[in-house]
């Protein structure tokens, strides 16, 4: 079976889909495709990818909500990723009926059947190569800021007068990104050690083995391999209390939480015991991954038109011959089409009509 899998250029060099697609070549014959492989400006279709040459088209974050009506295989998978995704758009879930989604985070899965969206749940966790010490408390926090979410001043308030040994700061933010930076009076104080892109991840794993804490820098992610693998290292993470972070984490217990609308010091007293559980999570998550993979291997194997859909609240598919689409169109309001349900919705149009029908040939 040949699987064409697409994929954002940035995660060519940051491997966060790597995963995926070591998973997908001990099943597939896999073609990847980055965004920049195509000539310049231009789109994701049918017709620039190829894909009717393949039995399945994996279609990796890009081209969210659009995805559908650009792209037509029988057989088109998306992963969409929660902090790049429009969830509460009626009008994408309507574009993304006839594709199939897997959903690495639990909020979109439930947003997606809420829609009617034939969503896959799976919740993927790193390998764990950790050993526990007792060397990591008190020592270290690494902090990657990647764009403008968690900044270095929310770093400062988390972490208050904690005595942490150092700060390693690691300077490769996100495209376009321009993040905060310590000045160099604060540099000395914290202790700051500076590094750029590793030329081979097992450098950066090694400099995680030193840290015990984590700062994950986005206020809302994807998946999180960032994090994942830290807690797989035996860091305490401390993240926002949003998807996908709080899906993983459980405050106190195998990692930090705090409310990014107002980052307070945290309380530091269990940092062995939270680093423990941390590893032991990070693991047990894996024994599930990997027990989940035969299950996504078979959703990507099926063809998506023969797969039942789940009825939702808000996408309605009405036959042509019931109603003058029209209608649909005159209904503009978000919240009516969002909180009627689909038969109500389909039996008001109805009576619309007949009565326009009767009134017409009176």
């Amino acid at each position: 079976m040949k699987v064409l899998f697409v994929d954002h250029r940035y995660h060519a060099k940051t491997g966060s889909s790597h995963f995926l697609v070591d998973l997908l070549k001990r099943y597939f014959d896999v073609t990847v495709l980055y965004e920049d492989s195509l000539p310049p400006g231009k789109p994701l279709t049918s017709a620039s990818l190829g894909v009717h040459a393949f039995d399945a088209v994996v279609v990796f974050q890009i081209g969210t909500g659009d995805l559908g009506r650009r792209i037509r295989h029988k057989n088109l998978v998306f992963f969409p990723m929660y902090d790049s995704l429009d969830s509460d758009s009626l009008s994408m879930w309507r574009r993304l009926q006839d594709v199939k989604v897997v959903s690495l985070s639990r909020a979109v899965h439930e947003k997606a059947l809420s829609y009617g969206g034939n969503s896959l749940y799976v919740q993927y966790y790193p390998q764990n190569n950790s050993k526990i010490s007792d060397e990591k408390t008190g020592r270290g926090v690494f902090f990657w800021p990647r764009n403008t979410g968690v900044t270095w001043k929310d770093v400062k308030l988390l972490m208050g007068n904690y005595d942490c040994g150092f700060v390693h700061l690691h300077k490769s933010a996100d495209p376009g990104q321009n993040p905060e930076y310590p000045t160099e009076v604060e540099s000395k104080a914290y202790n700051v050690q500076y590094s750029g892109w590793f030329p081979e991840k097992k450098q950066y794993l090694r400099l995680l083995e030193t840290c015990t804490f984590f700062i994950s820098p986005r206020l809302k992610e994807g998946v999180g391999i960032s994090f994942l693998e830290a807690m797989s290292q035996g860091c305490v993470v401390i993240a926002a209390n949003r998807p996908t972070m709080n899906e993983y984490i459980s405050d106190g217990q195998n990692g930090l939480l705090f409310d990014p609308a107002n980052p307070t010091m945290l309380d530091f007293s269990e940092v062995l015991r939270i680093s423990r559980n941390s590893i032991d999570s990070a693991a047990d998550g894996r024994a599930r991954w990997r027990k989940s993979e035969e299950v996504l291997i078979d959703f990507i194997m099926t063809s998506g038109k023969s797969l039942k859909r789940t009825k939702g609240k808000g996408i309605v598919v009405i036959r042509r011959s019931v109603f003058d689409l029209g209608l649909i169109r005159r209904l503009r309001s978000f919240h009516l089409l969002k909180n009627m349900l689909p038969y109500g919705l389909v039996m008001t149009l109805k009576k619309r009509k007949d009565k326009a029908s009767r009134e017409k040939g009176g």
